[in-house]
Order: structure tokens, then C-alpha cells, then sequence
């Protein structure tokens, strides 16, 4: 897990979730930077949250 946490971004593979260290999600975006998104803390986002 240790190299895919590391090089996953340069295949679009990124964790999403912190608490979940064995998902990976595809996101294609990351592929051109090598780098993923900032990682979700709590399943809900405020926008999930405002309903």
C-alpha cells in the first residue's frame, strides 16, 4: 500500500477517504499533475450536509 499511496496519483489512483487507507478511487485529473485532491475526513460534505 505503501508504493501505491505514494505513486498512485500518476495512474489516477487516489485516496479519497482518510479513514479508509485501502480505497482508491480513479481520478483521471491527477494523471496530468501527478497529483490527487485533498482528502475527504467525514463520508458527509457540505453540500450533502445543507439537505
Amino acid at each position: 500500500m505503501l508504493w501505491l499511496a505514494k505513486h498512485g496519483g500518476e495512474y489516477g489512483l487516489c485516496q479519497i477517504w482518510r479513514d479508509e487507507a485501502g480505497r482508491y478511487e480513479l481520478r483521471p485529473e491527477a494523471i496530468d499533475d501527478s497529483c490527487c485532491p485533498k482528502m475527504y475526513v467525514e463520508p458527509i460534505q457540505p453540500e450533502d450536509a445543507a439537505r
